[in-house]
């Protein structure tokens, strides 16, 4: 299976993208049939979150004759559920961090990476409405616990199903078996907390949360005519010769149909879905990526090997398991109902 390799700018990643071979026609293979009733999405309530209503779709990845093309029409369906309308931005990254990195927490203290905003450490070149970067899957998951736990929420990432200590640690090591590591943590489902998005979830509300939408079809999210995509994205559009220098401030882009920002561009989103068991999913492409990387139907992933199956393509070690990068964040999901 072939891999493209792709060195990320100014960070300590490496991204293999799985590619989606967007060729600007619309992907109506997607969704055939739906029992989504028409009835809304994007419904905003007043903490920042867009209601996504479920429904069942099938499940593929791409189009047909790519190498990463999963043809499987299998029936998934989708639980009604809350997400972010943006990027977490690296404000609230930084209360909650402030937060569960607390001395006063004792034994409940959390270990996790600091951040940053925009690209790079020096808090003057980035604002703090930047979505907050460089911070690996195993971060993102610390993080939602601590969310959970500093809004009086219950979280979902657990150290096992009998022990509900939610998982504190962003540990640096290697991926090994082991109680207590984000990686094996028991998912509970019935938690109210904030978790990551698995990756159908994702692409679900990417595509505006309504198969029986025009958007539905659509490349990118809220926007299928890439001369227009500067307006909705922040990524690299060769034809425009747009030139960029850093991640946006969240909301500077237009949303797409549910309401929600920067589902193509600014950063890519991790999701919780693993490729392999070294590999994390992200979806939704990023500011230094050209614009074919940021469809609503385009999969990267994080590998933390130090070497890749071809001899002539090296990756280069990592400093934190599943990756940091400059162009790599994510946003958050809540179960409804909950």
């Amino acid at each position: 299976m072939k891999k493209n390799f792709l060195a990320v700018m100014g960070g300590a990643l490496t991204l293999f993208i799985a590619t989606s071979c967007s060729n600007g026609s619309s992907s109506k293979d997607y969704q055939e049939e739906s029992d989504f009733s028409q009835t809304a999405s994007g419904k905003n309530d007043s903490n920042g979150f867009v209601y996504i209503k479920g429904g069942t779709v099938s499940k593929r990845v791409g189009k047909e004759g790519c190498p990463f093309y999963n043809a499987s029409e299998t029936p998934v369906t989708i639980e009604s559920f809350y997400i972010a309308e943006t990027e977490t931005t690296y404000k609230k990254w930084l209360e909650v961090y402030e937060w569960a990195t607390s001395d006063e927490r004792g034994e409940e203290k959390y270990t996790l990476n600091k951040g940053y905003q925009g690209n790079y450490e020096d808090k003057n070149y980035g604002t703090p409405l930047m979505p907050v970067t460089f911070l690996s899957w195993r971060d993102a998951i610390v993080w939602c616990n601590a969310a959970s736990e500093m809004d009086k929420l219950e979280p979902v990432y657990l150290i096992s199903k009998t022990d509900n200590t939610p998982v504190r640690q962003a540990e640096t090591s290697t991926v090994t078996s082991g109680f207590g590591k984000a990686e094996n943590a028991y998912v509970d489902k019935s938690a109210n907390g904030y978790r990551l998005p698995t990756e159908a979830e994702w692409e679900y509300a990417a595509r505006g949360g309504n198969p029986y939408i025009e958007s539905w079809n659509y490349d990118y999210s809220g926007i299928n005519n890439i001369e227009e995509l500067v307006d909705y994205a922040v990524c690299i559009v060769s034809n425009l010769k747009n030139k960029l220098t850093n991640t946006a401030e969240v909301k500077s882009k237009k949303p797409n149909y549910a309401g929600l920002y920067d589902m193509s561009g600014n950063v890519w989103e991790w999701c919780y879905d693993e490729y392999s068991s070294t590999e994390r999913i992200f979806r939704g492409g990023g500011w230094i990526y050209p614009a074919n990387f940021c469809t609503v139907d385009y999969r990267g992933y994080a590998d933390n090997l130090k070497n890749s199956s071809d001899d002539a393509v090296k990756i280069i070690d990592l400093d934190q398991v599943y990756g940091k990068s400059s162009a790599v964040g994510f946003r958050v999901v809540r179960n409804a109902n909950k």
